[in-house]
């Protein structure tokens, strides 16, 4: 008699259909396991490759701008001794500025930014209003012709307010200080940003890059800056502007490899790199921190 075992081939046929794919969703399971693990290994050896190379260059712009970094200190320390002096004019430390303005071709400008009553404590000799409106252009440029200089450096508020920078023809020229426009935000949500954050953390800075008009021209730039300071208390900003194509030789020459080009450029927002222009940057926090505080 033949016995029939179907039931049984049955059962043993899911069993083997369940194994397999358990064992499928297993291996399945260890390549994506093993993948994630590639690819953060990758990750984070193209991360401390940026971070050795972000170090080194660094250190190569740290170099470049130690010398007008100096010169900054030494404009704040020389605007010091003029108001320890107790009777010193604005007109003094505008020619001051401009002295260093004159002997540092390679800067874009210096600069100094004080606080209400920061320099003489004499802003409300100064402040100045317009009852009738902010006249046109040409009638401004001929109100400003006639004020003094220390009425030119003086912002409407009677702050002062001063920056001497450099013209195409290498000549120095004053930028005034008149008008609503030229009166900056010190406090509030449309304070300046390079101000508060010098006045906020007491101590020098080099600001993050950013563009502005120099001689009707757009120009990538850093600014320098050193606080200002009377028996700990700040009164204002010392500054020099200085355009990144002057610093560039000295950034980054040497190209990540490709394994840090491509585990970088594949997370979206992890870094960008450019090649072509021998110039790389990150939006990790953590290596353009090194690139600009190191």
């Amino acid at each position: 008699m033949r016995i029939r075992r179907t039931g049984l081939t049955s059962i043993v046929a899911r069993t083997a259909l369940v194994l397999g794919l358990v064992a499928a969703t297993c291996f399945a399971g260890a390549a994506w396991l093993i993948q994630q693990k590639a690819a953060a290994v990758q990750e984070a050896s193209a991360l401390n490759e940026l971070e050795q190379l972000a170090r080194a260059e660094a250190a190569k712009v740290r170099g470049s701008v130690n010398e007008p970094l100096s010169r900054v200190r030494g404009l704040a320390d020389a605007t010091l001794a003029l108001m320890e002096r107790g009777n010193s004019s604005r007109a003094e430390v505008s020619a001051l500025v401009r002295r260093y303005a004159d002997a540092d071709p390679a800067v874009l400008g210096y600069w100094l930014e004080f606080e209400p009553d920061g320099f003489d404590g004499a802003d409300a000799r100064f402040t100045r209003s317009w009852p009738d409106g902010e006249p046109a252009d040409d009638t401004l440029k001929t109100f400003v012709a006639g004020l003094s200089e220390d009425q030119r450096i003086s912002t409407d508020s009677g702050r002062l307010s001063l920056y001497w920078t450099r013209e195409p023809s290498g000549q120095t020229s004053l930028q005034d200080a008149v008008g609503p426009a030229n009166d900056l935000q010190l406090d509030g949500p449309d304070a300046e940003k390079y101000y508060v954050a010098v006045r906020e953390r007491g101590e020098e800075l080099m600001f993050e890059p950013y563009a502005d008009e120099v001689s009707g021209k757009q120009v990538l730039m850093t600014s320098l800056m050193v606080p200002v300071k009377v028996d700990g208390q700040f009164r204002g900003v010392a500054g020099a502007d200085i355009a990144l194509s002057t610093i560039q030789p000295n950034w980054p020459r040497s190209a990540p490899t490709s394994a840090a080009w491509y585990a970088c450029s594949r997370p979206p927002g992890r870094c960008w790199l450019r090649r072509s222009s021998r110039i790389w940057a990150s939006r990790s926090p953590r290596i353009w921190g090194r690139c600009w505080r190191s």
